[in-house]
């Protein structure tokens, strides 16, 4: 015999059996994506303000030839950043390698600078800062997992 309850209402089940415990959530070992925009806008925020720094330091009769050449990297780096943003893994990638191939070319160079340019603290801190910079956000780039999460197709 049935119980009198799923004998006349037999599509509702009973209060005890549909009672479950809620489980608390669990975090992600490899952060969220939502960490992971807001670490790549943070990247993306920094490079771009040592560029503008860079660019009001050059000086006068270099200007034009500095802001070329920064303008071509600006719009590089946001278009590849922005495809990180939107969940784009090749993008990554390139980013990573745009930011090594930078990072060779600018470590190739510092010997070519004469004592009389390392004199300048502007200079100096150019030369120094701007290859520290480009290490630190190609290491985030491969190290932080919830930049990694956020390009990953495993968590569409």
């Amino acid at each position: 015999m049935s119980s009198p309850d799923t004998a006349s209402n037999p599509g509702i089940p009973l209060a005890e059996e549909s009672y479950r415990p809620r489980s608390r959530r669990r975090h992600s070992r490899s952060g969220s994506s939502a960490r992971g925009r807001i670490y790549l806008a943070l990247f993306w925020l920094v490079l771009t303000l040592f560029h503008g720094w860079g660019f009001l330091v050059t000086a006068d009769y270099e200007k034009r030839e500095y802001l070329a050449h920064e303008a071509k990297w600006f719009i590089i780096t946001t278009s590849l950043f922005t495809g990180a943003f939107c969940r784009q893994n090749w993008s990554r990638y390139l980013l990573i390698a745009l930011l090594l191939f930078r990072l060779g070319a600018t470590m190739l160079f510092i010997p070519t600078y004469t004592e009389a340019m390392l004199q300048s603290i502007q200079v100096c801190f150019n030369v120094l800062s701007g290859p520290t910079l480009n290490a630190l956000i190609i290491w985030g780039l491969i190290a932080i997992p919830s930049i990694r999460r956020l390009v990953s197709r495993h968590y569409y």
